[in-house]
């Protein structure tokens, strides 16, 4: 029995409850293992039978398999054939595949026109998150940072309920401040988006003060864990109490250790008592 005979095999089982990210996943796997004729097999099984087939991410792995192997043709034909059934935004997310392998290949002025090209409003920028975030993954990655810190200020500026920043991008640009020593600027940053959205961004701030203790930045670090503490809703996690207890201890300042870890023992109970009641 062949690699793919066992994987279709295997397939079968699994068609029962197919989902688009099952189809992602094993045709990730195919173009990882050199697969290109049966992860294309793959994708148009799924363009058949799956209802909304509007997402790129099983496109990306592929039209980034050829691509690697050279085969433009091919990959154009994906990038094609995906128009003809999504929707603009979507369009552009997958575009941002075609961005990296200019950069990839050291053009990288070609890459930033068709940046600007595909982009929403046609000057590189775009206030939706989901489209915003492949794009600044890409320009961190090939250190055009002032580009991308202009997209990411211009999303933040802009940012809409239903399309903005989400959790993912929020933290990849504080951990870009972090290790640039920004650390004011990251701090900024959270407040500034905690301002714009309704929903408290709570990985981000777990991100955060657990990056500035490990910075030893414990004034920061403080700052925005009593900015949590007033919220509503959502409070700390453990590993947030944690990261606060372990600087405190490091700093030698063991009343403040002592004092974090009474908080944790009572927000503990607090919700034992909530949860009985």
């Amino acid at each position: 029995m062949t690699l793919w005979d066992s994987t279709t095999t295997s397939w079968a089982t699994l068609l029962p409850r197919t989902t688009r990210h099952i189809f992602d996943l094993w045709i990730k796997a195919l173009v990882d293992a050199g697969m290109m004729d049966q992860a294309l097999e793959l994708l148009l099984r799924g363009r058949a039978e799956l209802f909304n087939f509007q997402q790129p991410g099983m496109y990306m792995n592929l039209i980034r398999g050829f691509l690697q192997q050279g085969n433009l043709d091919m990959a154009y034909q994906l990038r094609d054939d995906f128009k003809t059934c999504s929707i603009r935004n979507r369009i552009t997310i997958l575009n941002s595949v075609f961005v990296e392998y200019l950069f990839k290949q050291g053009s990288d002025e070609k890459a930033m026109e068709l940046l600007y090209k595909t982009s929403l409003n046609n000057d590189g920028f775009t206030a939706n998150g989901h489209v915003g975030h492949p794009y600044l993954k890409v320009l961190l990655k090939y250190g055009k940072k002032t580009q991308a810190w202009a997209l990411f200020d211009y999303m933040l500026d802009n940012f809409d309920e239903c399309i903005g920043l989400g959790n993912e991008t929020l933290n990849m640009m504080l951990n870009e401040c972090i290790k640039e020593g920004r650390f004011s600027d990251a701090v900024n940053i959270l407040a500034k988006s905690k301002a714009k959205s309704k929903y408290l961004h709570v990985g981000a701030y777990r991100n955060l003060i657990t990056k500035l203790c490990q910075n030893g930045r414990l004034s920061e670090a403080e700052s925005v864990f009593d900015e949590w503490l007033k919220q509503e809703g959502t409070k700390p996690d453990d590993a947030t109490y944690t990261s606060l207890i372990h600087a405190y201890v490091k700093a030698e300042r063991v009343d403040d250790a002592i004092e974090t870890v009474n908080k944790l023992m009572a927000a503990k109970l607090r919700k034992v008592t909530n949860m009985i009641l």
